[in-house]
């Protein structure tokens, strides 16, 4: 018997289909909502395969992981942590290569 398990938090697949199951109606809506967390982002800092989202201290943690389990629901291809630490809130946003122009669009960074 063979354990297929990933333990890689970067990810296992080498080629992962960058693909969002969310429904064309529901894209405005959802990009709406990450428009109004990045309100509370005070910077965004690349890091390996992705960035993290700072914020400030009107930011929820929950909100924060509620939006990035919704965004992982239709695109399994990003994966999220969220960071508390003694500098606040964080999000770190990461994906396979080619998920850049994906993440750049949540953030809304381009």
């Amino acid at each position: 018997m063979t354990d297929n398990r990933c333990d890689d938090p970067n990810g296992c697949a080498d080629d992962v289909a960058i693909v969002c199951t969310l429904e064309s109606g529901d894209v405005d809506a959802r990009l709406a909502a990450w428009r109004a967390l990045m309100l509370h982002a005070d910077r965004v800092d690349d890091i390996e395969g992705g960035v993290r989202i700072r914020f400030d201290e009107s930011a929820r943690a929950g909100e924060v992981a509620d939006l990035a389990a919704a965004e992982h629901a239709c695109c399994a291809f990003l994966w999220f942590a969220v960071v508390v630490d003694g500098a606040g809130v964080a999000l770190d946003v990461h994906g396979p290569a080619g998920a850049r122009p994906v993440i750049d669009a949540l953030i809304a960074t381009t």
